[in-house]
């Protein structure tokens, strides 16, 4: 739980101050989605959808032009995410980047095609300018993300007599 909060903690102030000072070429990393592909790849659907659901909110209300839709977007994310922690074979990190990197891009994809009014032309343009750039650049911080989570050692148990 207290990874929970400090995840929340930490999207809200990356969101609120800390995003305009990691843009590349005017494209941003999405911590909100990395964090939901975290819990969702390693505690299940109920953690990635509830994740999602609470960062999208919150992201939702720092940026309210589109109040629900980002968190619509990254519950069905959390959820979906979720399924692969028990269907597919994650063992190593590098899997694990690449599928929060789709899903970056499949949020993006769904959230610009709301803001420009369903426009096919000027959703793939905003793809192409910035959102592959910000999937590539969240793909790097979730291979971070996912290496170092990986890397901590679990208690062994102890057997007392």
């Amino acid at each position: 739980m207290k990874s929970f909060l400090f995840g929340l903690l930490g999207v809200v102030i990356f969101e609120s101050l800390l995003r305009p000072y990691f843009a590349i070429g005017g494209a941003c990393p999405d911590l909100g989605l990395i964090l939901t592909a975290y819990f969702a790849l390693t505690r299940g659907a109920v953690e990635g959808l509830f994740f999602g659901f609470v960062s999208g909110f919150l992201i939702d209300v720092l940026h309210p032009s589109l109040m629900g839709w980002g968190m619509l977007l990254r519950l069905a994310l959390g959820y979906w995410l979720g399924g692969f922690k028990d269907n597919l074979f994650l063992e190593n990190f590098y899997s694990k980047g690449i599928i929060a990197a789709l899903a970056v891009l499949i949020y993006e994809l769904g959230y610009h095609l709301a803001d420009t009014g369903f426009s096919p032309a000027a959703t793939l343009y905003i793809l192409g300018r910035y959102s592959l750039l910000g999937a590539v650049y969240s793909m790097v911080l979730a291979f971070v993300l996912f290496f170092f989570a990986g890397r901590t050692k679990k208690k062994e148990p102890e057997f007392t007599l």
